[in-house]
């Protein structure tokens, strides 16, 4: 939801862009959709507090999909699942089944690049690691030297 670090997802193609350091994100929602909440949510931020917004945001009989992972976190089942009668699922990878789509939205013009922003060679692992769990980042890529005497040429 964040657009305040620059990472704007509003060239993307979203209708609104929320700043939650600096606007409440549900309220924000509720006024959008008025009162509605979105069709579906995702969380890939793995944060106990985005997995409980994703939830809060979701309109009667939505769907939220958890992407991030996070070890734990406290939920209200009745509110947030049952009475609301959500689907909720987690997805950890791609299954092949999605590849066509995703191979489908980069032909009509999706471009990782606008997301990715930070590139890291493998010796900046600890940097790359510690630049993502900052939450001050979009897409946080590795780009290997092959020319580096570590990467084996096969």
């Amino acid at each position: 939801m964040g657009d305040s670090e620059g990472y704007g997802f509003g060239p993307l193609g979203a209708d609104v862009v929320i700043d939650p350091s600096e606007q409440d994100p549900i309220e924000i929602v509720k006024e959008y959709t008025e009162g509605e909440g979105v069709d579906a949510a995702i969380d890939c931020a793995g944060k106990e507090i985005t997995e409980n917004q994703a939830l809060d945001c979701a309109r009667q009989g939505g769907k939220v999909a958890f992407v991030g992972e996070n070890r734990s976190a406290t939920i209200k089942p009745s509110a947030q699942l049952i009475r609301k009668e959500l689907t909720v699922i987690g997805s950890w990878y791609y299954n092949a089944g999605e590849y066509e789509e995703l191979i489908a939205l980069i032909r009509r013009g999706l471009s990782s690049e606008r997301i990715i922003t930070h590139r890291f060679s493998l010796k900046e692992a600890q940097k790359a690691f510690s630049t993502f769990a900052s939450g001050k980042s979009g897409k946080v890529v590795f780009v290997p030297d092959i020319t580096s005497p570590e990467i084996r040429r096969i």
